[in-house]
């Protein structure tokens, strides 16, 4: 079941059980300043791609249901058929058949928790929580990879390149790292257009332009994709660690490439490529 709002999406996965409903994830969302201008059906739809895109490994292979209090909704992939679609919904209804096109209409009485998670702006923490930071502590705090260290330090196989070293350490050609030395004008993803701040866990766990790279490592991680489960992986043998690898060298080199291009045709000086000091640096690294 999902549900959209002016700035907010929400969504609840559920289970039919013998006639009864069993909740089995929740998801919620603020929207972007430009998503909070789309239309009602543009929100909506998002509102779906977006839930689809939380949840899908708990459902990928499995029958999927949408439920939607926006009835046009439930005539999408007729539209689609038409060719009428604008590139951006024609994108979204795309990924989004991929898992099901059966969309339904149901009461918005009836979506009750639902309505609750797309009105997050409504629900006031009690404390002064800066919940950005806390999550960014979380993702990047060495304490939680102190558990495999003996066995990093230990093992017998396995090479950092220059990026798997940038998704582990998230000091690359990421939005925020680029955002913070000057050399982007935003930290948001190029690679999507759900909003998000680009950083590696982004590119790890959600941006949607790495989903197939993203299939093949999780075979080899499971479905947690977080720091310390990716570590785990690569130390516990040398075809996870291959894994991996294989995942960041793929990704990074696109994301390279397409930086180079953004800096090919920006005219934001701070976006211009240094060529010449980039050249000095190299000749200064030649041994005597």
């Amino acid at each position: 079941m999902t549900d959209a709002l002016n700035t907010c999406a929400g969504a609840v996965l559920q289970q039919q059980v013998n006639g009864l409903w069993q909740h089995l994830g929740y998801f919620s969302k603020k929207y972007a300043k430009a998503q909070q201008k789309y239309s009602t059906y543009d929100r909506e739809l998002l509102g779906i791609y977006m839930a689809i895109k939380h949840f899908r490994y708990l459902f990928e292979g499995n029958e999927l249901t949408i439920f939607t209090d926006h009835k046009p909704l439930i005539y999408a992939f007729n539209k689609l058929e038409s060719n009428c679609e604008t590139p951006r919904r024609t994108r979204q209804l795309l990924f989004v058949s991929e898992f099901t096109t059966d969309i339904r209409y149901i009461q918005g009485e009836r979506n009750a928790a639902v309505h609750a998670l797309s009105r997050i702006e409504t629900i006031h923490c009690p404390g002064a929580i800066d919940f950005s930071e806390l999550a960014l502590s979380q993702s990047t705090d060495i304490e939680l990879n102190k558990p495999v260290l003996p066995d990093w330090i230990g093992r017998t196989h396995g090479t950092l390149t220059f990026r798997l070293t940038q998704v582990l350490s998230g000091h690359g050609c990421f939005g925020r790292y680029l955002c913070r030395l000057g050399r982007e004008p935003t930290s948001g993803c190029h690679h999507c257009d759900t909003g998000d701040e680009d950083t590696a866990l982004h590119t790890l766990q959600e941006c949607p332009a790495w989903t197939e790279q993203r299939r093949q490592l999780v075979a080899f991680t499971g479905l947690d994709l977080s720091l310390p489960a990716v570590v785990r992986t690569m130390v516990g043998s040398r075809t996870g660690w291959d894994a991996v690898s294989s995942f960041c060298e793929h990704v990074m080199f696109a994301k390279e490439e397409a930086e180079r291009e953004r800096e090919r045709t920006s005219l934001l000086r701070s976006r211009q490529r240094r060529t010449r000091r980039r050249r000095r640096s190299e000749l200064d690294l030649r041994p005597p």
